[in-house]
């Protein structure tokens, strides 16, 4: 199974670095996937108790905003490795 999950403007500037369920890709799921546990690590993105493998744009940005580099709003598919 596959998700798409789209990052928005405004998930970047509420987003915090480097917190697995503040991040922007964690707030963009959040909105997609309300009342469930997300968490996002450098490889995966945790929906309940699917685990779902982030593509290499998704790693990414992840890298980019925890080091605080400039982001901008992206989509992506991640696909369900459990």
């Amino acid at each position: 199974m596959s998700i798409i999950i789209q990052v928005t403007a405004e998930d970047i500037s509420k987003g915090r670095p480097s917190k697995v369920r503040f991040c922007p890709i964690a707030l963009a799921a959040t909105r997609q996937f309300p009342g469930r546990y997300i968490g996002v690590g450098y490889r995966a993105l945790h929906i309940g108790n699917t685990v779902y493998r982030l593509p290499p744009s998704a790693v990414r940005f992840i890298q980019d905003f925890d080091l605080c580099v400039m982001t901008q709003p992206f989509s992506f598919v991640a696909t369900a490795i459990n």
